[in-house]
């Protein structure tokens, strides 16, 4: 209900209209409300992208969660006794003390940013506020080990503090000196909201920064009981952040305390410290540890990014770049750097349109070029040591890869900035680039910068994934001539040339096999489908990026997979229909309900369908044949690669991590005894009493989801019984030429294209495709 008259109001702007009353009139925590409003926006207006107005709620309110959460990481740190000489941390004192910490850091975040700024600035100007109130702390209640870490005397209430104790404070708060110190340019205008609150007219609130500190304020929490100040500051708040902000973030301190949850014990396995530690391996890891893909906190990774950004351009290389230039045959340097003006000046006149009151724009442009100075020495001189030559002129004289280069070094700060008005794709728009241009760029990048953090190569992952699965198919993509180029040489039996462009198809192609094959064992896991279908499905897409390409014109990766997907189903009599498959597909990281809700049809003109009219009219008349032939040869025994190993464990649960190998061949040296033995590497007799109860009423219940599953297992495994009546299925039995095979194929794909469809709305009731 909130989500839906949230989005009322943005279209009728209704005055008077307070998305903060709202929710807590109707008890929606901010984060339910946020999810929500995403997915009633794609059901009132799909393919409507999120108004930006939404974008910047979403954006403070993750800014402000994060700095939430430093705040409760630091606060008993550096106040372990509150402001003043309380009875100990769970004292109301120092309860007290926390929530005036947190309240006066609000009024500075809405007086110097209006609520506007990133991560990097809001975090920075907490740091500046800490130091401002641990700086003013009594001498009773200094508790904190800073003091004793301290080398040199800090005088009582000195602010600011001296410089080498303000070095010790950046550093337990992993904050970088140039950031406070940009934040602390304006902190006088804070202080003087603070003086009324605190009683201070006739102290001095300000004095001037030397090496030894300042006067600061004398008795800056005696002047008032803690108390009649919080709620000072609190009336304070309460009329300033409707003007500035949408949501009131004093919501923060009303949220409950929760326990750490851990994962219940299986009647097999405790929960113990070493099984916590444990990492499940599925067959796509092929045993690397998931520890590999921990990431820091958001925080962290990007103090560690902007931290890593500072030190790549602290040298500038643009005059180590004169060697590779004086050896062209036409010295190209004016033509860099006129070209890197233009590309600068769009992006600044771009984010001055997007955020007038950015003061950081012309540093983060020249930080972008400083870098793209870094990775064209890079990239030149690798190619260098590889061939043995300086003249690159034919490179350098390349505009779509130095306009690439340019947007990935620029895409490199955006997300080291965590700049949410600047995600990818914003770049290459601004820019008016290729995707499939850049994407060539991205590789190289990650490549010859050792130094990047696991953050931003994990970043740059996504990005190059968002450009394979759809960016680089979309319509004027020079990835189609490049195709048609490389069809019509292969079909007139012309030799290929190996050139550096046929490389860069074969490599993006290959690209796409891998990104498919991830998301295929995805969603057919979640399935709970046979190897066998999964290995059909494969197939299937594989035709698609090998000789049916046009149907990824101005399409999406995602949409050929699930087409796909239920086509075998289909062609197999599984009993998977559009909803299951979209209920599955929902569950990716990666997944958007435009996706189903959206599928280009035969025409940029026409307007967009649901998937399951796509299906209908697109590509089953593409993939019929193609169908009929993979389906038919997986039936005949035909021998075709596996996603994955035969011993690799096989997920049977998509609501429980529960993996089953497939059966081995007996050993000669089994007896028949010993093949009936099982083992556990836990036993259920040791960990519970009704251990192996509770599994095999898990495998003899007919409608769990393991059981289910063995059971389709077994089946895909083993030939069919002949005793007893049996349900329509593929004669596996013949010999010859298995035309009896293909007539059941023929007959089942006959109906493919014969999808019911429902009268309700198109995807979101996807049972509408039945059974033909």
């Amino acid at each position: 209900m909130a989500a839906v008259a949230y989005l009322t109001n943005l279209k009728a702007s209704s005055p008077g209209f307070s998305i903060a009353r709202v929710l807590q009139h109707l008890s929606v925590p901010m984060k339910e409300f946020l999810q929500s409003v995403q997915e009633q926006n794609a059901c009132l207006s799909p393919g409507a992208s999120l108004p930006p107005e939404f974008q910047q709620l979403k954006a403070q309110y993750v800014v402000s969660t994060i700095a939430f959460t430093k705040w409760k990481t630091f606060f008993p740190k550096l106040f372990p006794m509150g402001f003043v000489a309380s009875d100990g941390v769970h004292s109301e004192e120092t309860q007290t003390s926390f929530q005036l910490g947190w309240l006066i850091f609000l009024i500075a975040k809405t007086t110097l940013l209006a609520n506007k700024g990133d991560v990097m600035q809001s975090y920075h100007l907490l740091a500046c506020v800490t130091h401002f109130l641990i700086a003013h702390l009594p001498e009773s209640a200094q508790k904190s080990t800073i003091w004793s870490d301290v080398e040199g005397e800090v005088p009582a209430e000195c602010y600011p503090l001296p410089q080498h104790a303000q070095t010790r404070l950046w550093k337990m708060m992993l904050a970088r000196p140039e950031e406070v110190e940009l934040q602390q340019a304006g902190f006088g205008a804070f202080i003087s909201h603070l003086r009324p609150l605190f009683e201070l007219d006739d102290a001095p609130a300000t004095a001037e920064v030397d090496g030894a500190g300042g006067e600061g304020v004398k008795g800056l929490f005696s002047y008032a009981p803690l108390s009649s100040t919080l709620q000072k500051v609190k009336d304070k708040y309460n009329e300033i952040w409707v003007e500035h902000s949408p949501i009131d973030e004093q919501h923060f301190l009303e949220q409950p305390a929760r326990a750490p949850q851990s994962a219940p014990a299986s009647p097999n396995r405790q929960t113990t410290a070493s099984s916590a530690q444990a990492q499940l391996l599925t067959p796509l890891r092929q045993g690397v540890s998931l520890s590999v893909y921990q990431m820091n906190t958001p925080f962290s990774s990007q103090l560690e990014s902007v931290g890593w950004l500072m030190e790549a351009t602290q040298v500038d290389s643009e005059a180590l770049l004169v060697r590779f230039f004086d050896a062209c045959t036409q010295n190209p340097q004016q033509i860099i750097t006129e070209r890197l003006a233009r590309l600068s000046g769009r992006v600044k006149s771009h984010l001055l349109a997007t955020d007038p009151t950015c003061d950081a724009i012309e540093e983060r442009c020249m930080l972008a070029q400083r870098l793209y100075h870094k990775m064209l020495l890079a990239f030149l001189q690798a190619e260098e040591d590889r061939l043995k030559k300086s003249d690159f002129t034919a490179l350098l004289s390349k505009e779509e890869f130095h306009c690439s280069l340019f947007a990935c070094c620029m895409e490199g700060v955006f997300a080291s900035y965590s700049m949410q008005e600047m995600a990818f794709p914003a770049i290459i728009e601004v820019l008016e680039i290729h995707a499939f241009d850049f994407g060539k760029v991205i590789e190289s990048f990650v490549k010859h910068e050792e130094q990047l953090p696991a953050h931003l190569k994990q970043h740059f992952v996504q990005v190059e994934h968002k450009v394979i699965e759809s960016l680089a198919w979309q319509d004027g993509s020079p990835l189609h001539a490049l195709m048609m180029e490389y069809e019509a040489a292969h079909s007139n039996g012309e030799p290929l040339q190996p050139s550096r462009v046929h490389k860069a198809l074969q490599q993006f192609l290959k690209k796409c096999l891998f990104v498919a094959a991830t998301r295929i064992q995805d969603i057919c896991v979640r399935l709970l489908l046979p190897q066998s279908l999964v290995q059909q499905v494969w197939e299937c897409v594989k035709v698609v990026l090998e000789s049916v390409r046009t149907l990824l014109r101005g399409r999406h990766l995602d949409q050929i997979i699930m087409c796909s997907v239920y086509g075998v189903c289909k062609v197999n009599q599984r009993p998977v229909t559009f909803r299951h498959i979209i209920d599955k597909y929902k569950l990716q990281a990666s997944a958007t309900p435009k996706v189903f809700r959206e599928v280009c049809m035969a025409t940029a003109e026409e307007e967009p369908q649901d998937i399951i009219k796509f299906y209908n009219v697109i590509y089953i008349p593409a993939m019929k044949d193609h169908l009929l032939r993979v389906c038919t040869a997986n039936a005949e025994g035909a021998s075709t690669p596996v996603l994955h190993s035969a011993g690799s464990p096989h997920r049977v649960s998509s609501q429980a991590d529960v993996y089953v190998s497939q059966r081995r061949a007996a050993e000669p040296s089994m007896t028949p005894r010993t093949m009936k033995l099982y083992a556990f590497s836990d036993t259920p007799a040791h960990t519970s009493s009704d251990g192996l109860k509770h599994i095999n009423h898990q495998l003899n219940a007919g409608n769990s989801d393991a059981a289910n599953a063995l059971q389709a297992l077994s089946s895909s495994m083993s030939p069919p019984q002949s005793s007893g009546p049996q349900k329509r299925g593929l004669n596996l039995s013949h010999g010859g030429d298995g035309r009896g095979v293909r007539q059941v194929m023929q007959r089942r794909l006959a109906e493919l294209g014969a999808v019911e469809r429902s009268s309700s709305s198109p995807v979101s009731s996807a049972s509408d495709a039945q059974e033909g």
